[in-house]
């Protein structure tokens, strides 16, 4: 072990040494950039066993970098700063090879002349001069993980690198073993873009190293840095790069430290990786994990958000990350996060919002900021494989269009969107818009703002796998409901479970299986077909085993379970196994709907819970109410789950999900429309003596009269949902608003045709109540929709109007052409005084604006 570790450390753990590791690496970055900066600041937020350990590097390094600043480090300083440690702040300053000298505060010059011949000789004494065959030749350069030395195989006659790492990083001889393990596995590697594994082996201390084959070139670190690559280069580099990390994911090995310096290029331009010091294993498969949690192991730059997070799972995204950095790097010439300390960066890493590529260099292709971006996404988003990785480098450099959209380009549309919404908002509380203005300025935003159907993604990138997978699951959907429909007698118990249970849990299982792999917009597109199949299955295979049948009789029975000599049917399914079967298929999709949050489960869970209510209804006697007539009841009966959803989307939209509550509330104007509707008919007839067996409700004047006392209830929710806060309920006020005129309209045209004459004879027939009210009704509807800019109005009541001059015409006038004339007349009198009037008023506002 090096002189300068605390002998402590051998109690630390691999984890914590790495944690140390880390902080003392930021600690030299801010030295070498000639910050003024004091060990102390980096103890903050390190667990307290770890201070003093961590205190003994750090007073190491800043000794030694404040000595080649020419700086003069004295004990009596160190003891002032750090009381307690007068004991470590002598010894520091003593390995750190300065003299007596300077701890009794002497001459500059003795000091460091003192210093240059100890260092000398402590290098060359501390540097191994044989590793069995390898002979070491110079150092060519450190890392936080070892010194890479050259050598010279003293058997094949050919120079070779040397990487030995630090002592400190093995705490037992199993780490050892571990790591001579994945190097022998790296080995095995045969890549032109990969650097050859020579041999490893161990020293007489016990410290592996590994022996690489050596390479004439530079670093991508040393390039990056003299700026020398085009775009283009840069793609074909990093192309390269990526086929390369692919073919080391394909035998199981991932790198875990990729990063500029640790890629080299040849003199024939061709990009090699090296360094596969902290490499390791990993078998495919959706939960695959290593025996123990991996260390927070590599250069901070380049470590993902999921490992700073403390995720236990080693996986080829991991390289995938520190590619995209890298690539980041060379095209920006900066990596994507600065921060001042290690605490902060990984902050920034785990926000994951860096700089768009084009913002630091907007000659940078978008392309190619597409690609970048993509590849440092969380690892949900993330390219799943660096092969993707390098078939998008590849389009890019054939000229076709890459196929990435980040998740990134999703927020950065969503802040900008979100900036117009406050802005159209603040017009209307400056009254400079109305409310329905407003409404319908929002509307495209708010479509944008919260759509999640993966299918437009979906079909964009890959628009013939979009079209299978949609016929496809639609194909398997009707096969499924064409068994019972027409083969079920012919098929037995078994079967009848398997040709509807096999496709169920297979495309929920895929479903599941893509959610599990981070697909999760595919996941929903399999999910949402299963989670239809899902009652059919239930309900089959309770009725096949016969099992929670709980049989009500024929009387109540509401599927076809009996033949007409009253016999029990052999595939029959009871109310009771229906409801079961509903009741799973709801507790179903509202699962889905917590844990997707997708508005295809809201409409799934809106609709199950209108089937789970019918199962109820049938368990308490649907049959029965709707053989005696009670229709009407069981109208009544359904507002309540109606009712039910309004509250439950308002209780929703306190959850801020807007896009779903939007798809539960849909479930409540549509339904309440056509209940009202159906109460109208059904209720004139059950309760208010109306005999709509013999004749039809439209021909009936309580029903019209119902019909049209449904239009103020309209008008009552059209004035609700115009007041309402939310923009969800505001857009379904153009909806109720059209209901008014046609429950007001459509009955007037029928009311009164037979009755109440007003004028005897009016052309060739009398003018009844009817077609005043109805034409008067229409004209009340243009003016007031005209009024209150609401087309929703305006336009049923011209509709109605037409209706009412054609018929007018019919009745009274056929044969007559004045009519028409008069009516064009009539109307183009109206224009013109409609012109004449709108002119005269704007002149006139004109003369008092300018009128002192």
């Amino acid at each position: 072990m090096d002189d300068h570790v605390d002998p402590a450390a051998d109690s630390l753990s691999l984890a914590d040494l790495t944690l140390i590791d880390r902080v003392c690496r930021d600690f030299e970055e801010r030295c070498r950039s000639g910050e003024p900066v004091l060990a102390e600041t980096f103890l903050v937020d390190v667990p307290e066993d770890l201070q003093t350990p961590l205190l003994r590097e750090l007073l190491w390094l800043e000794v030694d970098y404040r000595c080649r600043r020419g700086e003069n480090p004295v004990a009596n300083e160190y003891a002032k700063r750090f009381p307690g440690h007068q004991a470590m702040v002598v010894d520091v300053l003593r390995r750190a090879e300065v003299d007596a000298a300077i701890v009794d505060g002497d001459s500059t010059a003795t000091r460091t002349e003192h210093r240059t011949s100890l260092s000398t000789e402590t290098v060359e004494a501390s540097r191994p001069m044989k590793f069995g065959r390898y002979s070491v030749l110079q150092e060519l350069g450190q890392g936080g993980f070892g010194t890479v030395y050259l050598g010279r195989d003293e058997e094949l006659q050919r120079e070779v690198a040397i990487k030995i790492p630090r002592h400190d990083l093995f705490k037992s001889p199993e780490q050892a073993r571990r790591f001579l393990e994945e190097a022998r596995t790296a080995a095995n590697l045969k890549h032109m873009g990969i650097v050859p594994i020579h041999d490893v082996g161990h020293d007489e201390a016990g410290v592996p190293f590994v022996v690489m084959e050596y390479l004439e070139g530079e670093s991508l670190e040393a390039i990056l840095d003299s700026g020398r690559l085009t775009f283009r280069q840069i793609a074909e580099l990093m192309a390269d790069v990526a086929e390369a990390v692919h073919y080391a994911h394909r035998q199981g090995i991932v790198h875990r430290d990729l990063k500029p310096s640790n890629i080299m290029i040849d003199a024939r331009g061709r990009a090699c990786i090296t360094d596969f010091g902290l490499a390791e294993r990993w078998e495919p498969g959706p939960d695959t994990s290593t025996e123990e949690l991996p260390i927070l192991a590599g250069t901070w730059q380049f470590i993902p958000p999921e490992v700073y997070a403390g995720s236990g799972v080693v996986r080829p995204e991991i390289d995938v990350y520190a590619m995209g950095v890298i690539l980041y790097r060379a095209l920006t010439g900066r990596y994507p996060y600065d921060a001042k300390n290690l605490l902060e960066l990984e902050r920034q890493i785990q926000a994951g919002r860096p700089p768009l590529p084009q913002e630091l260099d907007p000659n940078i292709p978008e392309k190619l900021q597409r690609v970048c971006l993509k590849a440092i996404e969380s690892p949900a988003d993330r390219y799943e494989s660096a092969q993707m990785l390098a078939d998008e480098l590849r389009r890019f450099l054939e000229g076709r269009e890459v196929l990435a959209r980040p998740r990134r380009y999703d927020v950065e549309l969503r802040g900008k969107l979100q900036n117009h919404y406050a802005a159209i908002h603040s017009w209307r509380e400056q009254n400079l818009i109305s409310l329905s203005e407003m409404d319908r300025l929002l509307r495209p935003y708010w479509f944008l703002l919260y759509s999640d159907s993966p299918w437009p993604s979906l079909a964009r990138l890959y628009p013939l796998e979009a079209i299978a997978i949609r016929l496809g699951g639609w194909l398997v959907l009707l096969s499924t409901l064409l068994w019972p429909w027409f083969y079920w007698p012919q098929l037995s118990p078994s079967m009848r479970i398997a040709s509807v249970g096999f496709p169920t849990v297979a495309l929920n299982g895929v479903g599941w299986l893509l959610r599990c792999l981070g697909s999760k917009r595919n996941a929903r597109v399999f999910l949402g077909i299963g989670a239809l199949l899902l009652p059919l299955f239930v309900a089959i295979l309770l009725g096949e085993l016969d099992l929670l049948r709980y049989e009500q009789g024929p009387e109540r029975e509401y599927l076809p379970h009996f033949d007409e000599a009253g016999n029990l049917r052999e595939w029959s399914y009871s109310n009771a196994q229906f409801t079961i079967a509903s009741a799973a298929f709801l507790a179903y999709c509202l699962f889905l709907l917590r844990h997707f949050r997708g508005k295809i489960f809201a409409v799934w869970s809106a609709i199950g819970i209108y089937v789970f209510y019918t199962g109820c209804l049938a368990l308490c006697g649907l049959k029965e109410w709707l053989h005696q007539d009670h229709v009407a009841w069981t109208v009544v009966c359904y507002f309540l789950p109606c009712l039910l959803l309004l509250a439950g989307s308002l209780a929703w939209d306190r959850l801020s999900r807007r896009g779903e509550t939007a798809m539960l509330y849909a479930f409540f104007p549509v339904p309440l429309a056509v209940l009202m509707t159906l109460l109208a008919y059904y209720g004139s007839g059950e309760w208010l003596g109306v005999d709509i067996k013999t004749q039809l409700a439209y021909d009936s004047e309580t029903a019209n009269l119902w019909w049209m006392a449904n239009g103020f209830v309209y008008g009552l929710a059209a004035v609700l949902c115009q007041r309402a806060n939310a923009g969800f309920i505001r857009f379904w006020d153009t909806f109720f608003t059209t209901l008014v005129p046609i429950s007001f309209l459509v009955p007037c045209n029928l009311l009164f045709d037979e009755g109440w004459r007003l004028i005897e004879s009016l052309g060739d027939a009398p003018v009844t109540a009817y077609e005043l009210l109805s034409g008067l009704t229409a004209i009340g509807f243009i003016v007031l929709g005209t009024i209150k800019n609401h087309a929703s109005l305006s336009i049923p009541g011209l509709i109605g109007l037409s209706v009412v001059v054609f018929r007018f015409t019919e009745r009274h006038f056929p044969n007559e052409d004045f009519w028409a004339l008069s009516i064009a007349l009539v109307g183009g009198a109206a224009m013109l005084g409609g012109v004449v009037s709108a002119v005269g008023r704007a002149r006139s506002k004109e003369r008092d604006a300018i009128r002192p």
